[in-house]
């Protein structure tokens, strides 16, 4: 039922919610949801993106490092797991939600790691 919920509360309250794993497509759906809070931001996001990937290390998780999980023992990583198993649902639609609306915004689902042809 919370679940359920939480599903509810984000489709009737959010236009979508930003997701870190795909802070480009965040960022550009953000600039045409509210132009006037976020004009220009796709264009700084866009450059951000392109440094090398040594300055994007700094400032977002890279794909390169090892993940966290790595240094935990299976049973512990399986017992996270299993604890939030409705966390990782609500995740997953709020990605679907990103993906509606990045489709509708900027003519293509969100993916990561894409970078944006043009910014309007």
């Amino acid at each position: 039922a919370a679940l359920v919920r939480a599903k509810l509360v984000l489709a009737k309250d959010y236009a979508f919610v930003a997701v870190r794993e795909r802070w480009l497509d965040s960022i550009l759906v953000m600039e045409r949801v509210l132009p006037s809070f976020f004009a220009g931001a796709g264009a700084s996001a866009v450059a951000m993106h392109n440094r090398s990937s040594a300055s994007r290390r700094a400032l977002f998780l890279d794909a390169e490092e090892p993940r966290p999980s790595a240094f935990l023992r299976a049973e512990t990583r399986k017992a996270i797991r299993d604890a939030n198993v409705l966390d990782v649902d609500l995740y997953k639609h709020a990605v679907a939600q990103l993906d509606i609306a990045a489709l509708a915004c900027l003519g293509r689902p969100s993916f990561s790691g894409v970078i944006a042809a043009t910014v309007r």
